[in-house]
């Protein structure tokens, strides 16, 4: 929570427009820094097949592919997303 209002205050202070994650705990700070009102647009890469065993591990790396834009490296990655979080298909 702390580094959301950290990521919301910056973005306030410099006039931030965009927001580029390319990792997931960070992912969770923007969408968080988002959901408490952050004006900069979330844009996440993703970039791994990121293992997911347990129904705790696919909600963490859920994160990475909840950004306003969502790039994947490949059409491989495009696919397991697409797969994996049919929510972030667009």
């Amino acid at each position: 929570a702390r580094n959301a209002l950290r990521l919301k205050q910056l973005v306030q202070d410099h006039e931030v427009g965009i927001v580029h994650i390319h990792s997931r705990a960070p992912a969770w700070s923007g969408v968080w820094a988002r959901s408490l009102g952050m004006s900069a647009r979330l844009v996440t890469t993703h970039h791994g097949t990121y293992g997911a065993r347990s129904a705790l591990k696919r909600l963490y790396n859920s994160g990475i592919v909840r950004g306003d834009v969502v790039i994947a490296h490949s059409e491989f990655i495009a696919d397991l997303i697409r797969g994996r979080h049919p929510f972030a298909a667009k």
